[in-house]
């Protein structure tokens, strides 16, 4: 992996402290060479909380989880459907105020507008 990156399950990984939107986000990952990470089961979900939390254990962080083409029809950014591993925090996703993307809130899963 590149300087400042950790690997798990042959890919790499950063955890940025830098607000942003949930697009801007998006598009520095692109430009540094990959995308959003996309925590599609238990154990990637826990090394990357791990890797948020290093870097701002109560701030919140945006994931590669969408649901903005169709309302409650949750994909990862590749466009693979949400699958059977979720960690929404109780109660979300509840889409309230037109949130079509997925972040950290800061240990589990939350629905938010971008």
């Amino acid at each position: 992996c590149p300087s400042g990156y950790k690997s798990h399950s042959g890919i790499c990984y950063k955890a940025f402290n830098t607000k942003k939107t949930f697009l801007q986000a998006s598009k520095a990952c692109y430009a540094d060479g990959g995308t959003l990470a996309m925590p599609r089961d238990a154990a990637t979900n826990a090394f990357i909380k791990s890797l948020k939390d290093d870097v701002d254990p109560s701030g919140f962080f945006w994931f590669g989880l969408v649901d903005q083409h169709q309302e409650n029809e949750w994909v990862w950014i590749d466009g693979r459907p949400l699958g059977s591993f979720s960690d929404w925090k109780p109660g979300e996703p509840n889409n309230a105020g037109d949130e079509d993307f997925a972040e950290y809130f800061p240990t589990q899963w939350n629905d938010v507008s971008g």
